[in-house]
């Protein structure tokens, strides 16, 4: 018996020691930026559509508007760069792809707070909804990032 529990206890022992060494090999959460958001900004060039311009900064001005903070953190605005939109690619031209720069920039000083570049891919079967599935993703992405709260449209 006393064999037994030795045996249990050192493969107790071995099997927490490797899933401690799992958890190392595991990615990164990525990393939330706790800023005061006060503006958002959304520029593009002349092949992106209206519409998903407007709808990312509607959705970003809303979410700022509905975030609240208890204390002081500094305060930013959001440059919002589309550098590649398409749509209808892949084979069944069902999806859609923006390639997205964002820059926070402090309000006091104008310098550089953060800076980053993503990619979002949406799919779906009308294609006059491609620009609005993006901007959608887009401002999902960017509330994840600096914790916004969801607002209601």
């Amino acid at each position: 018996m006393l064999l037994f529990r030795l045996r249990f206890f050192l493969v107790l022992i071995v099997s927490l020691a490797v899933a401690g060494c799992v958890s190392a090999l595991l990615p990164e959460r990525p990393k939330r930026f706790y800023y005061d958001v006060r503006a958002v900004t959304v520029l593009a060039g002349p092949r992106v559509p209206v519409s998903l311009i407007e709808g990312i900064e509607r959705r970003m001005q809303a979410s700022v508007e509905a975030t609240t903070r208890a204390d002081l953190p500094p305060r930013v605005i959001l440059t919002v760069r589309i550098k590649r939109f398409d749509s209808g690619i892949g084979l069944n031209h069902r999806l859609n792809e923006a390639e997205v720069e964002v820059k926070a920039t402090y309000v006091e000083n104008g310098s550089d707070a953060a800076e980053g570049d993503f990619k979002v891919q949406t799919e779906t079967l009308d294609p006059a909804l491609a620009a609005e599935s993006l901007a959608e993703a887009v401002a999902a992405r960017l509330r994840s990032l600096f914790s916004l709260k969801s607002a209601r449209l």
